[in-house]
Order: structure tokens, then C-alpha cells, then sequence
């Protein structure tokens, strides 16, 4: 059975987006980020790896921000997980390189949801 996840929030988004910049948030596209923070919510997102890949690709694809989508989508992941029990076994650094290749198209969503797969574990 799956457990119910965070629900990440248009203030998480901005807050993110806020600490990425160190200013201001900056929407490019308030209907891209609104369907971005949707997009992991679907029914047929259910194990918090798929959330997180749906979470990511969305950000990152979508570009809702003027600058700062990858920042803001590590935020994000992080806070998705964290609140809802669950962490990394990678470093930001290492988690933030595999953004900036699905940014260049070089990582595709499912090579990022069984990448993911393998680096999220429930929290001890």
C-alpha cells in the first residue's frame, strides 16, 4: 500500500525560487508552474520516486521562472521527500548533475525515474 505524500504547495515553489535567487521570485509562466506542481499528483503517480521524477521533469521542462528552475526543483525534491519520510543517498552536487542533463535532453524521464528509484530510501 502507498502512503500519502506532501503535497508540494505554490509557496513551497515560490520559497524555493526565492532562496535560489537570493530575491524575489520571478514567474515566468504562472500556468506552467501550476501544472508543474499538479503534474506529480496524478493518479498515476503513486511511489514517491514517481512523484519526485514528475516533480523534477516538470520544473525543469516547463521553465516556469525566469532563472533558477533547476535550484528551485532540487528545493522542491528535497522538500517532497523530506516531509514525507523519505530521503536522498546522493549529495546535492550529484543530484544537481543529473538535473542539468535533463535540461540538455541528455536524461530522459524514465532514465531519471529508475536513477531515482535506486537513491530514495525511507528515513531512518
Amino acid at each position: 500500500m502507498t502512503k500519502r505524500h506532501y503535497k508540494v504547495s505554490l509557496y513551497d515553489a515560490l520559497e524555493g525560487n526565492r532562496l535560489a535567487l537570493g530575491t524575489d521570485p520571478q514567474i515566468l509562466n504562472r500556468n506552467d508552474l501550476l501544472s508543474a506542481l499538479g503534474r506529480p499528483y496524478h493518479g498515476y503517480h503513486l511511489e514517491i520516486y514517481e512523484k519526485a521524477t514528475a516533480l523534477i521533469h516538470a520544473i525543469i521542462s516547463n521553465h516556469p521562472f525566469v532563472d533558477g528552475n533547476k535550484r528551485t526543483a532540487l528545493y522542491l525534491t528535497e522538500l517532497l521527500l523530506q516531509r514525507s519520510g523519505y530521503e536522498l543517498d546522493v549529495v546535492d552536487l550529484e543530484l544537481f548533475s543529473k538535473f542539468v542533463l535533463v535540461a540538455k535532453g541528455e536524461m530522459d524521464y524514465d532514465g531519471l525515474r529508475e536513477w531515482l528509484k535506486t537513491v530514495i530510501n525511507p528515513l531512518a
